[in-house]
């Protein structure tokens, strides 16, 4: 009888040293191939497709861009699609040509878990726009030479008590005069959700909001 119980245990504990095993095996599959970006390092920076110079940036990621990092120079398209509430943060030096995009969620990273605050730095405008604006830094951008481009923001929750559009808002701009950066262009606030896209060769900002045919360009 002992020994029935003996073996059933053993099965127990080899089952679950298995899935345990396993479990890592996923794990460094994941961070050997930056499988949604989950690497510690450089969390949510998402790379060029070698097949196409057009990126999509999911919330909470962000795209770095400069002569270094796009060798061929050929102009890169990033690209927002139904940006509700979000923050569309872009910063770039014009004068190096160098630029970085991310994709804000919400205004704070104040309040969560320890563990959490490392956890993909572009979902919150008050770590999004100092990531950014020192990774430009040190791919070789000139402090006063840092200029910004924001979109987003909608209330898109109007039947609520909260207004996560215009507390990002409020957030982000507040951010950027911390960093002393000035924003050269917006499109914020309203009802409705927009989809953006920056183009890195002329510094402009294309956006559609819901319901529009066509995008208009930032002047």
């Amino acid at each position: 009888m002992y020994y029935k119980k003996l073996c059933k245990l053993l099965n127990i504990e080899t089952i679950f040293l298995y899935i345990k095993k396993m479990w890592r095996t996923i794990l460094n599959i994941i961070n050997d191939t930056g499988i949604y970006a989950l690497k510690k390092q450089n969390v949510g920076l998402v790379s060029l497709d070698k097949n196409s110079n057009d990126v999509n940036l999911p919330i909470g990621h962000y795209y770095l861009g400069c002569s270094r990092l796009n060798p061929n120079n050929l102009p890169t398209r990033i690209t927002i699609y139904g940006l509700g509430s979000c923050i569309a943060l872009i910063l770039y030096d014009r004068v190096n040509n160098i630029y970085g995009m991310s994709h804000i969620l919400l205004p704070s990273q104040r309040g969560l878990k320890k563990e959490k605050i490392s956890d993909f730095p572009h979902k919150y405008a008050d770590t999004s726009a100092r990531a950014l604006f020192n990774d430009l830094l040190s791919l070789g951008a000139v402090e006063g030479e840092i200029r910004a481009i924001i979109a987003g923001g909608a209330d898109i929750f109007q039947n609520y008590s909260f207004e996560i559009g215009k507390d990002n808002i409020t957030a982000i701009k507040k951010e950027l005069f911390n960093l002393g950066i000035s924003i050269e262009k917006e499109n914020l606030g309203g009802n409705k959700g927009r989809s953006v896209i920056f183009e890195t060769q002329n510094y402009s900002l294309l956006v559609k909001q819901a319901g529009d045919e066509e995008y208009m360009r930032l002047i």
